[in-house]
């Protein structure tokens, strides 16, 4: 699993309940390959996941606090964004 280092931003679509969220993400880019003496080397990169996030019918969209209570321990399915050059 992917730990978060970072929330760098995020948003709530209360019509479709989904969080965005855009974040540091621990070893979700290979930096160095692997061989047959050494395997391959990961570091930390910027990714982008969307996550369902249910609320009760009178329930205030989340704060910051909430989204990291909610996505801690769960696991996130992390894109990286590629680098642009």
């Amino acid at each position: 699993m992917s730990e978060l280092l970072e929330l760098q931003q995020w948003e709530f679509d209360e019509t479709s309940e989904t969080l965005y969220l855009v974040g540091l993400v621990d070893d979700s880019v290979q930096v160095y390959p692997g061989s047959h003496l050494e395997p391959p080397q990961f570091a930390a990169g910027i990714c982008e996941a969307a996550c369902f996030y249910p609320l009760d019918q009178d329930e205030k969209p989340p704060t910051e606090q909430d989204v990291y209570n909610y996505i801690s321990g769960r696991s996130i399915d992390w894109t990286l964004i590629p680098f642009e050059s």
